[in-house]
């Protein structure tokens, strides 16, 4: 017997508290890097990045009539500074948006999925799992010690899969 197990996985989670609003994999689905294969409802996220975008417009609107009216270096400093507090704030709410998209950093395969629209996903919850499918790790549970002296790091191995009816051909690599 044997524990079969991917090289290459991944434990797929949001970094925020959020509603899930789409899962666009399944089980079995071949993905690629960098595909988008969930997201977050971001209504409430969306509306930050509005506001902070008037954050930013008033701030430069503030800015025009002051130096238009002809006041201190002192306040015109001031409203640079309000804008880019302004400004900061925007960029930490579209990142926090961007987090909202959960994408695979690998090629492979979906081999798990915990979770549905409507559900909340809470920050690190693992949600799916991708796995490169393509190099797997078997690792025998049953080799006798009697045999371990004839066992070499990198000579083949034929590994015998019972439920698919097949051999393929492994490397020892430990």
């Amino acid at each position: 017997s044997a524990e079969v197990r991917p090289v290459d996985s991944v434990n797929l989670s949001f970094p925020l508290l959020g509603i899930v609003n789409t899962v666009d994999v399944k089980v079995g689905d071949e993905v690629t890097a960098g595909q988008a294969i969930a997201t977050l409802d971001t209504v409430i996220l969306e509306a930050r990045v509005a506001e902070a975008e008037a954050n930013v417009a008033a701030g430069d609107a503030q800015y025009a009539y002051l130096k238009r009216v002809g006041v201190s270096q002192d306040q015109l400093d001031a409203a640079q500074a309000d804008i880019d507090r302004a400004q900061a704030i925007l960029e930490q709410n579209k990142a926090t948006l961007a987090e909202a998209t959960l994408a695979t950093p690998i090629n492979g395969t979906v081999v798990t999925v915990d979770i549905t629209p409507g559900e909340t996903a809470n920050p690190g919850q693992v949600i799916i799992v991708v796995a490169d499918l393509s190099h797997l790790h078997i690792e025998t549970t049953d080799l006798s010690e009697r045999d371990i002296p004839a066992v070499q790091i990198g000579q083949t191995a034929s590994v015998s899969v019972d439920a698919l009816d097949e051999s393929f051909t492994g490397r020892v690599v430990d």
